[in-house]
């Protein structure tokens, strides 16, 4: 009760990852999105609301660079942005996915 009353819940998402195995573009799912919800992703991208992924216990972050600076990271990714009056779902992803051989 406690992550749900705080926005914490993590819950599993369809993206099936293999280690050692790299796939091109996958489409996991279509939806005609109705007025309320609509609504309430507009109010998610006016509250910055974050998602944020656990991939094998680690938190999964984003990798951006500001004008003129090295990269920097921040946990998580917008659900998506207003530009110009309009809004924007961020609705496609490219994970990078690392991890140590032990050969």
């Amino acid at each position: 009760l406690g992550q749900q009353m705080t926005g914490d819940l993590i819950e599993n998402s369809p993206y099936q990852i293999k280690l050692m195995e790299s796939k091109p573009c996958e489409l996991l799912c279509s939806k005609t999105l109705e007025k309320a919800e609509k609504e309430k992703f507009r109010n998610m991208i006016e509250d910055e609301y974050l998602v944020n992924w656990i991939v094998d216990s680690l938190p999964a972050a984003t990798r951006y660079r500001q004008t003129g600076s090295d990269f920097m990271y921040m946990n998580g990714f917008l659900v998506g942005i207003a530009q110009k009056g309009k809004y924007y779902l961020h609705n496609h992803v490219t994970l990078d996915l690392h991890y140590q051989d032990r050969k």
